[in-house]
Formats: C-alpha cells, structure tokens, sequence
C-alpha cells in the first residue's frame, strides 16, 4: 500500500482538533424533564474519534407549554431558512399539535414508539407486503464490475489486488494477471476503490479505511438494484448481503411524478397534528400508504409559511452503511425513526460540481467522474485533491442525530450520512418561496433563465474575484522570480544589473511574499525612480544634439524601458494596495519621475509603461482606487498617463485590467462553477 493511502487509515485526523464550527440547536420541551442531552451516539467512521470528531451545539430551548411556542419556534426555524443554515432539531414530535396518533408511528403519548420492533408493527400490512428498490452490493472480495457476468450470477470470484502501475518487471516473483476483459475490469475496480478512497479522505473528516467500502453506497456505478418486499427488509431477510432501502417515495410532487393522466399535479397538505394528506386521490408513490402513518413537525412547515413540500421519503438499513457526499436540489428535514446518523455537511463552495464533467450534478467532480479509475489515477488527479486539504477539517458541520431528532439541510449543501443498524427515517423535501432558487427559477418562466443565470454569476463573481486576483497576483510574483529572480540563491536568469540590484535591495530573491519594511520599499523606489532619471535622461540628451534620438540610441532604450517595467511590475505586485502604507508608496511610485517634455522621452516613458505586466496593472488601479484623499490618486493617474504618447499608455492599461479581470471571471466561471476544462489547475 503506497503512503498516499496509508494516511487515512491512521487517526492524526482527529488529533489536536481545533475546529470551532457550531450548528444551531432548535430544542422544544415539555416540562423539566424532556430537555436532558441525550449521549452522543457515534457512527461506524466517527466512533474513534469520540466527541472531538463532532461539532459543538448552540442550543435554543423553547418551552412548547407556553402560549408563543409555536411562533417562536417557526421564526427560529425561519432565520436558519433565510440563512440557509443547517439545524439541529431536538424532539421534533413536540413541534405539532397534539392529535390523533393511532395507526401511527407515534404512541398515545405523542411520542415514537421506543423500540424498532414497535415501530415495524405499527406499520400498516399493505406497506410490509409493498415491493421496495433495494441498493444491494456484493460481498467483500468478490468482483464489483457490472459489466461482468460473474456479479449478475452472484458468484465470487476473487479480483486481482496488485497495484496496476506495477509491472512484470518490478515484480518478477509475480504471476502476471491474465489479460482478459474481466481482469481489466477487475483492474478498474481497484483503480476506483483507491480514487474513492483519496477522495472521501478529502471531502470528510470521516475514517473510512481503505476495503471497508462495502457499507458505502456511491450510486449506481459501483451497486446493483434489486425489488424486494418491504417486511423482508424490514426482518432482516439476507443480512450478509449489504442493502439498503433510500429515498423509496411516500409522496412525490417534483418534476412530472405527481401528475395525473389528467394533468394535474399532486399536492399534500400538513394538518396542525402533523398528519399528511394527498389533496386529490392521485399519489403514485410506492409507499402511498405510509403516508397516513407518517407524522411530520407541522410547526417547521407551515402552509401560511411558503413551504411547497415536494417529496417524503423512507430509508432504512438493516446494517450500517454510509453514503458519498453530495447535495440535495430542495431544503431537507431528515427525520430519524430509530437508530441514529451522522450527518457531515459542508457548505456549498467547500467542492466543485459540475453538469458537464460529472455523471450527477449534485455530487462531487472527483467523486463522480465518467473517467473514474482511468485517468484520475494519474499523478494530476493526486495533485488537484491537494487543494482539498483541511478543507473538510475548516468547513465541516458534523452533527448526530438519535430516534426523535431531525437535522435541517439546506439545498445546496454538499452532506454524507452514516447510518446504524436498523436505523429508519424519513426526510421531507421542501422548497420555500423566499430561500429556494425554484421560488425564483421554475418551469413557468423559462424566458428568464438568462437573466437569472447571469445574476447569479454575476454575484458569485463579485463575492468571489477580489480573493481571486489576490492570489493570482501573488502567483504572477512568483512568477517573476522563477523568471528573473533565484530559486535556493541559484540564478535562473541574468536580469540585468540594475534589475539584480533592485531585486536584492528589496530582497525578493526568495520565494517569499511577506510584507516589506519601510527601508525595503524606500530603496526599491530610490532605485526605480535614479534609473528612470537615467533612461529618460539620455533620451532627452539623444533628441537635444539632433532633434531626435539615435537608430542605435533607440535600440538600447527598449531594453532598459523592459528592464524598469520590470522593477515597477516587481514593486506593484510585491506591495498590498490595501495597506495605506503601500498604497501611499504605490501612489507616489511616478513622483520620483522626472518631468517628461518631449515627444522622444513620451516615447520612452510610454514604453516603459507598456511594459508593466497585467496583475501589476491590476494592483495599481486598486491602490488608486482605495486611496484618500482621492484627488491624490486622480493627480497620480493624471500624472502617469499624461506623459505618454497620445492615449496609447491609458489605452494599454485599461487593456491590461480588462484581460486580468475577464480571465479572473473565466476561472470562477469554468473552473469552480463548471469545470469545463477539468485538466486545468485553478488557483
């Protein structure tokens, strides 16, 4: 097993944790006695790592007993949808009127039947007798392949384990694998394990150690399918076979699954009690009929409150078993019958997605690749997870939630749950007319689409380019050195005397961007402003002899207008235009010019100009920007473009902060939103 593996299987992941993150806790309550914390039930990949592994709760308490407990309760449930924030919720039974729950999974109490034998009881007999979906996979060791017979005969037939970058000849000992086609899939399969297993080691702070993937359900690449009876499962029929039953419908309304041969669509409406009903007779799901034995915490959805409810869902699983990361197309309240999950969220920027290179959307990039297993094993697969680093650690919501506990998960959020033994739940799938983008985008505007494509990249621009230039501002820095600077003190370019000279003034001959001392800069300008004196100087003495400059004289000025564009483009990008230290500095950078009077030294001072590069451009016109007074940074401006030949140097400037703005917004458009070019390294 190669070092890259061996890292996850070690516990370094929850050691030293410093995580601060918090999830809001909604906690109703019925008297002192129901508002006791109940113990932390961990999951399979989080149980080593105890409490530290889980985030820290803020907790709510509203007494439900009180005359405002159910408006309390909603509006606190109402700032966590307008921040598309995820919750916690605590007791859920208690946010609905007390009511009828016979025939239910709740008992006369109004509470959920306490053990799981109970809550199977109280099911109706149709729903036991009722065909389900069943996600099934293959027993450990045995081929994963769908595309070979062997798995859809149900035999086990053992895959080769080699490493597939090992050849015959480093490892001579070896008996080669046969090349047939069950071989090479049984080689893409391990390709897939270990891509699956860096990945998860990324997106989660999860231990999911590497060949325990047999309780994790990715989707429909690495599992079979299966219809089985409800009472089956729910019995523990096959328990050696790893199964689950997920998102199997109680009531469906999105998209065209809630139509009816007349067209029209199915809605449910949620009684104070908590009780469901379809209005009209048309509800196609293929457990119907749990819906009158479902409670939900009508207090959370209100039918005054813009609450659509567009899906209720059944999971359960006999045996622990996981899902990948991913994010929901609607707000989720997943609601636990017995058992217990935990749920690992991470915000919607935390991983990439995209519709084009990803078989799903709403999973993520590397996770969910067409080429899975083929080229994302090569080295620059390893290389763009590195980006992911601690990400999980900085971003992730790690929650659990016990029978009677729920968890709000607002659309968009990228989240993987972890499931105990006979653990059984239901989510409601919802949208609400003022935080979810179908309130805004739906099927009956389509001619609306662009605008609001171009709204919504427009704000993830504006909210997100100014970190972006930062960094590729930083990186063009870099940049320069690798060109004209050192690496380790070795040269990698002679840039000439004077640029050396200015470079070790402001010792940049390392690959270090820290901020300079008031020394550093003085120098760095003293420098760049003597040899402007000097370029400009003998121009001027060049065009005061003749009326013009020399062939031979012009031919050594256009190097030395490169080689102080260069020191300028150096100092730019070196300094922070959001420090008022270096902004004044940046500002007053063309002061130490001389004056510029004739046509010749225009020339020269134009192309020395349109030698600054691109992010330098860019850096510039922030300081000028932000600086006070802003008639000081308008004199600057007017000042340096004023030299130049005509408009030509505004014209080229202008020009530059175009093309460095316009590639910042490809990036974020195509790299993080789209992924249209998944080869590419994005900063």
């Amino acid at each position: 097993m190669s070092e890259l593996y061996k890292r996850n299987v070690t516990d370094t992941k929850f050691e030293n944790d410093d995580r601060d993150r918090e999830i809001d806790v909604l906690s109703p309550f019925l008297g002192e006695d129901d508002d006791d914390l109940p113990e932390l039930s961990s999951t399979m990949s989080y149980r080593r790592g105890g409490r530290a592994m889980y985030s820290g709760e803020s907790h709510m308490d509203i007494n439900m007993g009180g005359s405002d407990g159910k408006e309390r309760a909603w509006n606190f449930f109402r700032e966590s949808l307008r921040q598309s924030k995820p919750l916690k919720i605590r007791n859920w039974a208690l946010l609905r009127e007390g009511g009828d729950a016979f025939s239910s999974f709740l008992d006369e109490r109004g509470k959920l039947h306490p053990s799981y034998d109970e809550l199977v009881r109280s099911m109706p007999a149709d729903a036991l007798d009722a065909a389900v979906t069943v996600q099934t996979k293959q027993k450990r060791n045995t081929c994963t392949c769908k595309t070979c017979d062997c798995e859809a005969r149900g035999e086990a037939v053992p895959c080769e384990r080699e490493e597939p970058k090992e050849t015959d000849t480093e490892r001579p000992n070896k008996r080669a694998a046969p090349d047939t086609p069950h071989t090479r899939h049984a080689i893409r399969s391990v390709y897939e394990q270990k891509n699956r297993q860096l990945v998860n080691s990324k997106l989660t702070i999860a231990q999911v150690p590497l060949g325990g993937e047999e309780n994790t359900f990715y989707g429909q690449e690495d599992q079979l399918t299966a219809e089985m009876r409800l009472g089956d499962v729910l019995g523990g029929i096959d328990p050696e076979r790893k199964i689950c039953v997920a998102q199997e419908n109680i009531f469906s309304n999105r998209d065209d699954a809630g139509i009816d041969d007349d067209g029209n669509s199915a809605d449910v409406s949620v009684s104070n009690d908590g009780r469901c009903a379809v209005e009209g007779s048309h509800n196609p799901a293929s457990l119907a009929m749990l819906l009158p034995w479902i409670r939900i915490p009508s207090f959370l959805l209100p039918s005054i409150g813009g609450i659509d409810v567009k899906e209720i869902n059944f999971w359960m699983c006999p045996k622990e078993c996981r899902t990948n990361t991913h994010y929901d197309g609607h707000h989720n309240i997943l609601l636990v019958l017995s058992g217990n999950k935990t749920v690992e969220l991470s915000p919607p920027g935390a991983f990439r997605g995209s519709p084009i290179h990803s078989d799903h959307a709403n999973h993520p990039y590397l996770l969910r690749c067409t080429q899975v297993g083929g080229h994302l094993a090569n080295d620059w697969f390893r290389t763009d997870t590195s980006s992911l680093d601690n990400q999980a650690k900085c971003n992730n919501i790690v929650v659990s939630i016990t029978a009677g506990e729920a968890v709000f998960i607002p659309e968009g959020w990228w989240h993987r749950v972890e499931s105990s033994d006979r653990c059984m739940a239901i989510n409601v799938w919802f949208d609400h007319d003022s935080s979810s983008t179908s309130a805004t985008s739906h099927n009956d505007n389509p001619h609306m689409l662009p605008y609001q494509a171009r709204e919504m990249v427009r704000r993830y621009i504006d909210a997100n380019i100014e970190k972006l230039n930062e960094v590729r501002v930083r990186m063009a820095y870099m940049g320069l050195l690798g060109r004209y600077g050192s690496v380790i003190g070795v040269p990698v370019r002679d840039p000439g005397r004077v640029v050396l000279r200015f470079l070790e003034s402001m010792n940049t001959t390392e690959w270090i961007r820290r901020e300079r001392s008031n020394d550093e800069i003085h120098r760095g300008l003293q420098i760049i402003g003597e040899y402007a004196h000097h370029l400009l100087g003998v121009a001027e003495s060049g065009s005061a002899k003749t009326g013009t400059v020399p062939p031979l004289q012009k031919l050594l000025l256009s190097p030395g207008a490169q080689s102080l564009g260069l020191m300028i483009s150096f100092f730019l990008t070196l300094l922070n235009p959001k420090m008022t230290r270096d902004r004044i500095a940046m500002v007053a950078l063309f002061d130490r010019f001389p004056a510029v009077h004739t046509h010749e030294k225009r020339e020269v001072f134009t192309a020395i100009v349109k030698s600054i590069t691109q992010e330098a451009c860019y850096n510039l016109s922030i300081a000028w920007e932000k600086h006070t007074p802003s008639d000081q940074a308008q004199a600057s401006y007017s000042s340096v473009f004023g030299r130049c030949v005509g408009d030509e140097g505004r014209r080229y400037f202008m020009t530059q902060i175009d093309a460095f703005r316009n590639e910042s917004a490809r990036k974020l458009i195509c790299g993080d939103l789209m992924l249209l070019n998944p080869m590419t390294s994005f900063p």
